[in-house]
């Protein structure tokens, strides 16, 4: 795994839907890779993230939801965000709302979930180290 060493890059995103979904956060933890000399967003992989109290990055919710790993070993934990971080729920479709049913993750009410624990940036990337990422890597090699 090579480290860039810039405080801006650019890439490529091929998405079947538009616009792809991490543009609708301020904060997103991307995961891209090399690909011919071109660094490509490895697609659909990404967390939105928040600054916490603590002056860390998390996500909300299950940090698990798009990946497929057999050992499960990092739990979300409580955390305290910077700022007030809240979904509302009236805007969202019916399947998206059913993940705010888990009273382990979100305090929901009429109008609003909001996040109980959440996963450090550190925890997420090994996350898809273990994860998806790893069978995207092992295939380019």
């Amino acid at each position: 795994m090579a480290s860039i060493k810039k405080s801006t890059i650019t890439f490529k995103v091929y998405d079947h839907y538009g616009a792809p979904d991490f543009s609708k956060f301020k904060y997103v933890m991307l995961f891209v890779s090399d690909y011919c000399g071109e660094l490509i967003h490895e697609k659909y992989q990404y967390f939105e993230v928040y600054p916490t109290k603590n002056h860390r990055w998390a996500t909300p919710d299950d940090p698990y939801r798009m990946d497929h790993v057999e050992m499960k070993d990092i739990k979300a934990v409580p955390v305290e965000f910077a700022s007030p971080v809240y979904y509302d729920t009236k805007k969202l479709h019916l399947t998206f709302k059913r993940k705010f049913q888990d009273p382990y993750y979100f305090k929901v009410n009429d109008t609003t979930a909001v996040p109980l624990l959440g996963t450090y940036s550190e925890d997420l990337l090994r996350i898809k180290m273990d994860g998806n990422l790893k069978r995207v890597f092992a295939k380019k090699r």
